[in-house]
């Protein structure tokens, strides 16, 4: 049966101060990315630092994770490890980030052959008091 792993890709340090009890990589080689999928913890996180790039090169650095995100689930299948992974991109509550750049670099990588169903875009930080409003003119 297939384990459930939620891998959240993070595109800066500001939001993961809330989060305890998980792995939180800085690498993302293969195998880095193994030990985290074969670790007890049901959620991992993947600092990618994208938010301090241009466009081109976080979607290159979000690329690469995917890839190798992707080579190793691969591996480990054909060991008979198999995973049901759920994929978060966490970008900045501010908007401040590369969207919908790097949510398309998932999409294509990660997504399978249709991509995924659907994203969803939420852009708060609860624990920060954060929370993107757009105000009516009405």
């Amino acid at each position: 049966m297939a384990e459930t792993k939620i891998i959240v890709l993070d595109d800066g340090p500001t939001g993961l101060q809330t989060v305890h009890s998980c792995l939180l990589l800085t690498r993302w080689d293969q195998d880095t990315l193994r030990a985290a999928l074969l670790d007890d913890s049901p959620l991992f996180f993947v600092l990618t630092n994208t938010r301090g790039m241009n466009a081109a090169r976080a979607a290159t650095v979000t690329r690469e994770v995917c890839r190798n995100l992707n080579l190793t689930l691969t591996n480990l299948a054909a060991q008979g490890l198999h995973f049901n992974p759920i994929f978060v991109s966490r970008l900045d509550s501010t908007l401040r980030s590369h969207y919908p750049v790097e949510i398309d670099v998932i999409n294509e990588d990660l997504g399978g052959a249709t991509g995924f169903d659907a994203h969803f875009l939420i852009p708060a930080f609860f624990e920060g008091g954060r929370v993107l409003a757009v105000a009516s003119s009405t």
